[in-house]
């Protein structure tokens, strides 16, 4: 049995992790140059595990990789960042040979379909073309 690593960011799922990180880009990435805001001079302390929690993160990092297949959603009102943005994600993935899905829904913007009053369009059924991905993708059977 394989086992599968899921990340959803953005409405972003990724597979197993088969494909090759390139090799300039290094293992972990600080997200402050000097620790963690307020806990600077305690950088340099290991991270201790208690029970389930992680203890003393003072220098947090992030850990770049690869996904087998990627699936983006926007919407079109949303913030620049993130509607331009994933538009630009996608074409990264593209050119990584990532096989990669975009949607980028009209007359929406961020949250949709998760909203109270979230629109019973083409956004409000991403979670149909969200299953769908899976499923030609073969992450679902």
């Amino acid at each position: 049995m394989q086992a599968t690593r899921v990340v959803i960011a953005l409405l972003m799922i990724a597979a197993p992790v088969r494909a090759q990180i390139p090799k300039n880009v290094p293992q972990a990435i600080p997200l402050w140059p000097k620790g963690a805001p307020g806990s600077e001079g305690r950088a340099t302390e290991a991270e201790e595990i208690i029970g389930s929690n992680v203890c003393k993160v003072h220098n947090p990092t992030l850990t770049p990789y690869v996904p087998d297949a990627v699936f983006l959603a926007a919407g079109y009102n949303d913030r620049p960042d993130i509607a331009e943005g994933l538009a630009r994600v996608y074409l990264k993935y593209k050119a990584a040979k990532v096989p990669a899905e975009l949607h980028i829904f009209a007359n929406v913007g961020h949250g949709f379909g998760y909203r109270h009053d979230a629109k019973t369009g083409a956004a409000g059924r991403w979670p149909e073309r969200f299953t769908d991905w899976l499923t030609d993708s073969r992450l679902l059977k």
